[in-house]
Formats: structure tokens, C-alpha cells, sequence
């Protein structure tokens, strides 16, 4: 990947940080409900199959640029950028690894729609 075509992925990655996202970012709570609720990472065990795993890069987006901690992160130069590396690596997770069934989703004790988050 080329700098352009990052910086259309990331663009296109901060057009859909809209209020859902930032809810669904701020009240997971991190319980490993929907990793164990997902085929993926039950068959392989392996955590790069979580269904939260599958949306971070659009959570470190979000964190990075729209929390007040991340801002301060990124002036100090310490934030995790999203990279051409990390997203190569990261595509094989959410595009070879969801098949949408939902159950993430169902099991979320927030009601979190990790599916919509996928999608």
C-alpha cells in the first residue's frame, strides 16, 4: 500500500466514527463474553479471532483522535498508529475470520452490536 491509499483507508475509518461507535468503544467492558461465543476463536484459540480484535483498528482511530488521553498521546508522539503493516496483518481476521451469525452480539451483557461494529 502506497501513503494515499492509507491515509483514503484511515479516512474512510473516521467516517463512520459516529455516536453507536463511540458507545459501543466506551461501554465494552472487556468480559471475553463474545470471543467465547465466536466459532472462530473457539476452534483456533488463537485471541487474534476475538470479535474485538477484529474491530481494533477502528477503536485505535477512535481513541487516537476522538479521546481526550489519545489527543495527548499522539501530541507526545506515544499513540499506536494504524499502519500498512498492521492492517495487512489485521484483514486476514476480519475478512477470513466472521461469518456474521450474531452470536458475539446475542451474548454482550452492554448489548453491544459487534456485528454492526464488524460489518
Amino acid at each position: 500500500m502506497n501513503v494515499a491509499t492509507l491515509d483514503r483507508g484511515l479516512q474512510a475509518l473516521r467516517e463512520v466514527i459516529d455516536a453507536p461507535v463511540a458507545s459501543f468503544f466506551s461501554s465494552c467492558v472487556h468480559c471475553g463474553l463474545c470471543a467465547e461465543a465466536c466459532l472462530f476463536y473457539t476452534e483456533t484459540g488463537n485471541p487474534a479471532y476475538t470479535p474485538i480484535n477484529k474491530v481494533e483498528p477502528l477503536r485505535r482511530v477512535w481513541k487516537n483522535e476522538y479521546t481526550l488521553l489519545g489527543r495527548l498521546k499522539s501530541m507526545l508522539g506515544l499513540a499506536k498508529p494504524v499502519t500498512d503493516a498492521y492492517l495487512e496483518e489485521w484483514r486476514e481476521y476480519i475478512y477470513n475470520s466472521c461469518t456474521m451469525c450474531g452470536r458475539c452480539s446475542l451474548v454482550c451483557p452492554v448489548g453491544n452490536d459487534i456485528v454492526y461494529m464488524i460489518r
